[in-house]
């Protein structure tokens, strides 16, 4: 005989009227800087592989580096993703900073 346990009830939502968007933007923004940066360091390790693929066998390098570059592409796009997302938080709260 299987017993069934009961999940708990769920959390209750939180309404418009007890969500400060202000506050939410802060905490959005500053997570999304954040973010920024580690695509920042990744881009820098990625350019570092560039310059060190002299270690690897001439016939792998070229594709090697076209990958990186796809890398790099996809990089520079989520940057962009964010940056954009950081530029709208600003304007909803109060202007660019």
């Amino acid at each position: 005989m299987s017993t069934q346990t009961e999940l708990p009830p769920p959390p209750p939502v939180s309404t418009s009227d007890e969500i400060d968007p202000i506050r939410c933007g802060f905490y959005r923004s500053d997570h999304l800087l954040v973010r920024s940066r580690k695509l920042g360091e990744l881009e820098s390790l990625i350019d570092y592989c560039k310059t060190t693929a002299c270690d690897i066998a001439e016939s792998d390098r070229e594709s090697y580096i076209a990958l990186l570059d796809v890398a790099t592409r996809a990089l520079q796009s989520a940057r962009h993703t964010i940056d954009t997302n950081l530029l709208e938080i600003s304007l909803k709260t109060g202007g660019v900073k």
